[in-house]
């Protein structure tokens, strides 16, 4: 409770909630983004380092297969063993010596060695060389090798340029941006949700202090009630007026009733909410309960109240001290929300069975209705019925949860069609008496 307290304002700020929420979520972008980035970087150092062992390799090879075309005894200049770190690849000094016979490095031989190589490594990629560059501007959409003097006065030399090289980068993060698109659904999904429940947290903050201000609204009503009417009882001022007197006895009785009626079914709710209330269902008589329903609401009905029923299965198999209180919660709903041009709250019982299994039971009245996105929601507990015109909400939104948990504890299934401006229709389906 303390903590709903402190987090109230926070949670109930919707638009703070929101740039919250999206700022972690450009954090979290943020973050996987610098670290593809890096991890791309690394790939592509080691590529490159790749393709440069390859192609020094490569080159040396090639050189080595003009020896046949050498005479028997050629000496060739090696690289001076000084101990120290070399300045050019055994090639150059290889093809130093072969340019003494004017023996030159063959393209198309290195091209053909240079790709089998490559395959070794199961890299497939286009290629060509480049004699002599002179340039040192780099291109982003390719991948430039070493390059591997020919000659020792740096003369000549040739470089690899490798096409489409990020095709091979990408493919080998292949697995590292599924997992990543992966990871990135989910928080979203995450953040998304996070919304959800926040905004779901402000809602009950909101409905709990709208339920709390009507619960001491209609707890005052009766209690003054009771009070004004007991304070002439006490005080002896209606003793020569019987009538009077049994009336003011009556009015306190039927509030005193509607507080405890009030109370018993929030303990039964909770109870409910909380499995701790067991059914005993038994045959149930709903003509009776109709006719008895009738005659107890009409007299607070500010308009005439006509129950009519179709009755195919008379009886349902329900808790006897229960289910009443739901026919009545029905009943009530359509009194509280009838239409202003209604010449009278008309409710509709029907039964029919609908399998052998189920008996379904219809209660319909020509209300104001419930709009669509209402419909979702008025099972909920303090969730109040209403329609899209201005009239208030009535009630504690109590109703019909306590007729949702009742029902759902028989083991049956409710559910509700509205038309706005015209009618609301809850649907109940209730096991049949012999397969309870």
């Amino acid at each position: 409770m303390k903590k709903l307290r402190i987090f109230g304002p926070m949670i109930e700020n919707k638009k703070y909630i929101h740039w919250m929420a999206l700022l972690g979520l450009v954090v979290i972008i943020g973050l996987q983004g610098v670290w593809l980035y890096n991890s791309f970087n690394v790939l592509k150092r080691e590529l490159i380092k790749t393709y440069n062992e390859i192609f020094e390799q490569s080159t040396l090879e090639e050189a080595t297969t003009h020896f046949k075309e050498l005479p028997k005894g050629t000496r060739f200049l090696g690289a001076p063993r000084t101990g120290k770190k070399e300045t050019f690849p055994e090639a150059t000094y290889l093809f130093q010596s072969l340019s003494k016979y004017d023996i030159n490095i063959n393209l198309n031989n290195l091209d053909s060695i240079y790709k089998a190589a490559l395959a070794k490594h199961h890299i497939e990629t286009d290629f060509y060389f480049l004699m002599n560059k002179t340039e040192k501007k780099q291109r982003w959409n390719v991948i430039e090798t070493k390059i591997i003097p020919l000659r020792i006065d740096e003369s000549q030399s040739v470089q690899a340029i490798l096409l489409n090289p990020y095709r091979i980068i990408f493919s080998r993060m292949g697995l590292l941006l599924a997992a990543t698109a992966v990871m990135m659904l989910f928080v979203i999904f995450c953040i998304v949700w996070q919304v959800k429940i926040l905004r779901r947290m402000s809602r009950v903050l909101r409905i709990r202090e709208d339920f709390s201000y009507a619960m001491v609204h209609d707890l005052k009503t009766p209690l003054s009630s009771i009070i004004m009417t007991l304070r002439p009882l006490h005080e002896g001022r209606l003793d020569d007026k019987p009538a009077l007197r049994d009336r003011y006895f009556q009015i306190a009785r039927d509030e005193a009733d509607h507080l405890l009626a009030l109370t018993n079914k929030i303990l039964t709710i909770s109870k409910l909410e909380n499995h701790k209330m067991h059914m005993s269902p038994e045959p149930l008589s709903l003509q009776p309960l109709l006719d008895a329903l009738a005659e107890r609401l009409a007299p607070k009905c500010p308009k005439p109240l006509r129950i009519t029923a179709d009755l195919r299965v008379p009886t349902l198999l329900a808790d006897p001290e229960y289910w009443p209180e739901v026919m009545q919660n029905l009943v009530d709903n359509a009194i509280k929300y009838t239409r202003p041009d209604a010449d009278a709250v008309e409710i509709h019982v029907s039964t029919r069975p609908a399998s052998r299994h189920e008996t379904e039971l219809r209660v319909r009245d020509n209300g104001r209705g419930i709009s669509r996105r209402h419909l979702r929601s008025i099972f909920n507990k303090y969730e109040r019925a209403s329609d899209e015109s201005n009239a208030p909400a009535q009630g504690f939104g109590l109703g019909l949860n306590f007729v949702h948990q009742v029902v759902e504890a028989h083991g049956g299934r409710i559910r509700a069609e509205s038309e706005e401006g015209r009618w609301t229709e809850f649907i109940i389906l209730m096991k049949n008496e012999e397969f309870s």
